[in-house]
């Protein structure tokens, strides 16, 4: 798949082969001029399986600001619309101002619900309600 100059790969290893086939997992790596240069990673879990959740969001430095992770983040929705779900969820550093403005633009919300990850570090969770209709 290409949008303005990336190439999206889909990465299927073997910890994820299985999950990835039967389409619970998109785990998604995009390429410039053939270097890896960001990915993303949707997940359908067993336990909640009308939700989708992006992990592992990454963008390469030097490919920063260039419409990579729009790209990624956006693929990862349509995977989920295509299996169906009605939400997506995805966490965020609290502080991290620029993520909470990048997720809003797709029309991710807070929650209002918090996670702790460790020390003094917490993540905030969003979420996309999809229109299915």
């Amino acid at each position: 798949m290409r949008d303005g100059g990336h190439r999206l790969a889909q990465v299927v290893g073997d910890e994820v082969g299985e999950a990835a086939q039967l389409g619970l997992q998109a785990p998604l790596l995009a390429h410039v001029d053939d270097t890896p240069a960001g990915l993303a990673w949707g997940r359908i879990a067993d336990e909640e399986p009308d939700a989708a959740h992006i992990y592992s969001v990454w963008i390469a430095p030097e490919h920063r600001d260039r419409g990579l992770g729009r790209v990624l983040i956006q693929a990862v929705i349509d995977w989920a619309r295509t299996r169906g779900v009605r939400v997506v969820r995805l966490d965020v550093t609290v502080g991290n101002d620029a993520a909470v403005r990048f997720y809003r633009r797709f029309g991710f919300v807070e929650t209002g619900e918090r996670q702790h990850l460790r020390a003094e570090l917490w993540s905030e969770v969003m979420e996309l309600v999809l229109d299915q209709g």
